[in-house]
């Protein structure tokens, strides 16, 4: 009897030791050409935890090995969820989006709305006003 409740116990301590275990999922955000898409946001859909891709558009992030979806987002493309229940290399194509960004306003505190709700000026930058002053930084552009 006390053979069966340690090979019980035994096997019981190696299920949970190797369920509990995180893993390392690497790949690459590309776009519909093959480039990659920097800055794109990888997250584990049901939780906070995340990573960005680098310049090249590749990334790693470690997951829990129940993990079995990762939520990839990136602007001006349509979301994609990815199935990573058996894959430890992935490579995901994102379809650019039809969506338009519209103006906003970015307040002091980070609170974001339109220009027409807010009771004061409001000064506009526009990207074309940022490339002809060709600063290297972007803080003495709008000086």
């Amino acid at each position: 009897m006390r053979k069966i409740a340690l090979l019980f116990s035994t096997a019981f301590l190696i299920l949970t030791n190797a369920l509990g275990q995180n893993r390392a999922i690497t790949g690459k955000v590309v776009n519909e050409q093959g480039g990659g898409i920097p800055n794109a946001s990888i997250i584990l859909k049901g939780s906070n935890s995340g990573t960005t891709t680098k310049a090249d558009g590749s990334f790693s992030i470690s997951v829990p090995g129940t993990a079995k979806t990762l939520v990839i987002t990136s602007l001006n493309f349509v979301d994609q969820q990815v199935n990573i229940k058996d894959k430890n290399d992935i490579s995901v194509s994102m379809v650019p989006s039809n969506r338009v960004l519209n103006e906003v306003v970015v307040t002091a505190i980070g609170i974001t709305r339109s220009s027409k709700s807010l009771g004061y000026s409001v000064a506009t930058i526009k990207g074309d006003e940022i490339t002809k002053a060709r600063e290297t930084n972007i803080v003495n552009a709008l000086a």
